[in-house]
């Protein structure tokens, strides 16, 4: 049997388009162009997957997310939200609600179809505890292009992702979130990333938590400091992703 899947997009010729190519891909397709049609729409339909524009009426992509999840009707169907404005923090707050990928416009159509395959193969996330198979990263940063890009190279590596733009936020995000990795800056606001370090070093349930430091000092004694205070690794900006990718996914191994 097709799978079904439901595309809410107040764009009606983007909308069309992206239809035709679904139903070429042998998937049914069903419509909704504003946030109340799209709930009535998922609740009737039952679709096996939902692609949500985040701008539109009646309350907007938001919105409708917001009522996906409070329906136990809805609440199981994977979202993959598409915009054209992919801010990291519309990103994190997507993916805060349950939204399991998210795609900025303009795309490639073949990118689409295979993160629409990966949705409905691996179905809606599981929230968090030890039975989660996803590992968490928290990344700290306060450049927001610097944020960005890890949180697109990680999470198309299969990473769930979680970000912070200041110390104390990545205090709050840790204790929080329980990552089981941080990537950490070292000049931040409020607190800066050695006493954030210092901070999760001495507390026995987040000590263990692999800390990878991210930042533009190169002088030994910076990287000396950050190591003594429990980093396990030590990235310069700028950076590879594919070499920081390389570092995470052999301690994550480990």
């Amino acid at each position: 049997m097709a799978k079904k899947i439901l595309i809410v997009d107040d764009d009606r010729q983007i909308a069309s388009l992206l239809a035709s190519r679904l139903r070429a891909n042998e998937y049914e397709v069903v419509m909704a162009y504003d946030a109340v049609q799209a709930v009535a729409n998922a609740i009737s339909e039952k679709p096996d997957l939902i692609l949500l524009d985040i701008r539109m009426p009646a309350g907007g992509g938001l919105s409708a997310m917001d009522n996906f999840r409070k329906s136990a009707k809805t609440s199981v169907i994977p979202v993959i939200v598409i915009t054209a404005y992919p801010s990291p923090k519309i990103r994190q707050k997507v993916k805060d609600m349950g939204a399991v990928d998210f795609i900025a416009k303009p795309f490639e159509a073949e990118d689409m179809l295979s993160r629409i395959e990966k949705a409905l193969t691996e179905g809606s996330p599981r929230k968090g505890g030890s039975g989660s198979m996803t590992k968490k990263i928290l990344v700290v940063d306060d450049e927001s292009d610097t944020v960005e890009l890890l949180q697109a190279r990680l999470e198309k590596n299969g990473y769930g992702v979680i970000v912070a733009y200041d110390g104390q936020e990545a205090l709050d995000k840790t204790y929080q979130e329980n990552p089981d990795l941080i990537i950490l800056d070292i000049m931040l606001p409020k607190v800066d990333g050695y006493n954030v370090c210092k901070t999760l070093r001495s507390d026995e349930k987040y000590k263990a938590i692999p800390i990878v430091m991210l930042t533009a000092r190169t002088l030994t004694q910076d990287i000396k400091m950050g190591m003594d205070l429990g980093a396990v690794s030590y990235v310069q900006k700028p950076f590879k992703p594919e070499v920081l990718l390389g570092i995470i996914q052999g301690l994550l191994k480990a």
